[in-house]
């Protein structure tokens, strides 16, 4: 019991972290931020032979999650929902040299959680000693110039191979241009320029925190071997590489790159047309790619596929923002089409400016963190528990299928009774004030 006392204890430690970090990288904020989150999931699945997984059941589940989340200066709150009705939350506050948090887990109890047991419990401890391990010492300054420097006279490179402008009549794209830019490069020129640059900063001993988080695939050595294949390949085995910019009276601009090579194609477009920015990439065939970015509507879309001829599989990305200023709305889905079967996963995010709501009422028992005895854990352990047992009750309620994924196979069904007690997240019980955040 102490185990999973101690575990239990450390994931809902793990979450105030989150929280409390969020926060304190708030800054000077002067409204609070929220976040909705909700799931999507549809296709022909299926449960693997012999299993007892109700796959509808499952899918109704995740379709109906969704997380809340809000934070201020001084406060923040996650919530589960389910079906748009609250099932699990946690709620935290700042307080004198530390946090209270408060949740339908523990309705009973206020844990108080000093600033010294976070720092000294920080969940990411490990990740932070890694960046700590790849950087510590570093010369920031040295470390910019390095990658600074090299950059700068890559694009000093491109803009030497500008050629004279072009005049004309000009339809790229079917939109029509009258002066056309040309830059002078093959290819061989510049993906040696390219490469020129990374072996320049790879080589470059300030560059060394780079080297260690690129790992040993990625090294000066196999820079310098990818630039000697390219010096000793011919130009006519190479694709050739097309590239210009191009305006027009209404001060519209548009850069076209292409590499060709035996009917088989790679292009880039990018087009300004007032506050519209449109850029497409279309590669053999296989891969087509555009973005479309509004500054005025505050728009974004972007649709992408990938067919796979060989192995008829057609993927699909779809990603639409609005109102991206202030409160961004974010929809992306993925779609596989296949020979046997189809599905597709979405994730929408609405941000706003919702504030958390803590409450913790009066009655609450406090329970400091870093003065827990172990009698303290047992019983907190049981409280969290019994609340996990209410809340997957009142899951159960509303996907009663869903009990007989965790009974054997051989075992008769479970039937959950029509009185199960359900989670009440908004109102505290009379007995005790439990929070509603």
């Amino acid at each position: 019991m102490a185990n999973l006392s101690t575990n239990l204890l450390s994931g809902i430690i793990a979450i105030i972290f989150a929280l409390t970090s969020v926060i304190g990288g708030m800054g000077a904020a002067d409204q609070p931020v929220s976040a909705d989150i909700s799931l999507e999931a549809s296709g022909d699945f299926a449960a693997a032979e012999g299993s007892t997984i109700p796959v509808d059941a499952v899918l109704k589940l995740f379709n109906g999650l969704s997380l809340h989340y809000a934070a201020q200066k001084d406060a923040a709150q996650v919530q589960f929902l389910l079906g748009g009705k609250p099932v699990a939350s946690l709620a935290v506050k700042a307080q004198d040299e530390g946090w209270a948090a408060v949740s339908n887990l523990f309705p009973s109890t206020k844990l108080v959680v000093s600033n010294e047991y976070l720092q000294a419990n920080n969940p990411f401890a490990q990740l932070s000693q890694q960046l700590t391990n790849a950087f510590g010492g570093t010369d920031i300054q040295a470390l910019i110039t390095a990658v600074s420097a090299p950059l700068t006279e890559l694009f000093a490179k491109v803009n030497a191979a500008v050629g004279e402008p072009e005049t004309g009549t000009f339809t790229v794209n079917g939109k029509e241009f009258t002066t056309k830019v040309p830059f002078n490069l093959t290819t061989k020129e510049a993906v040696t320029m390219v490469l020129t640059a990374v072996d320049s900063i790879l080589s470059n001993e300030a560059a060394a925190p780079l080297k260690n988080l690129l790992g040993d695939r990625f090294n000066p050595e196999t820079v310098k071997n990818a630039l000697k294949n390219i010096a000793d390949t011919p130009d006519e085995n190479l694709p050739v590489l097309s590239a210009a910019m191009y305006t027009n009276a209404a001060e519209e601009k548009c850069v076209d790159v292409s590499l060709v090579k035996d009917a088989q194609s790679i292009t880039f477009n990018a087009l300004s047309a007032g506050q519209v920015t449109t850029v497409t990439l279309k590669a053999l065939d296989q891969l087509n790619v555009q973005l479309v970015a509004d500054n005025q509507k505050q728009t974004l879309d972007v649709d992408a596929s990938l067919v796979n001829a060989a192995s008829g599989m057609n993927l699909a990305l779809t990603v639409k923002g609005e109102n991206l200023a202030d409160t961004p709305k974010v929809s992306v889905h993925f779609d596989v089409k296949a020979a046997a079967q189809s599905f597709s996963f979405g994730v929408n995010v609405a941000i706003g400016h919702e504030a958390p709501v803590f409450e913790a009422g009066a009655d609450l028992k406090e329970l400091k963190v870093a003065e827990m005895t172990e009698t303290d854990s047992s019983l907190f352990n049981t409280e969290v528990l019994s609340g996990m047992m209410t809340i997957l009750a009142n899951l159960a309620q509303e996907n009663p299928e869903l009990v007989n994924m965790f009974v054997p196979t051989s075992g008769p069904a479970v039937e959950t009774p029509e009185d199960a007690p359900a989670v009440e997240t908004e109102e505290a019980p009379e007995a005790e004030e439990a929070p509603a955040a």
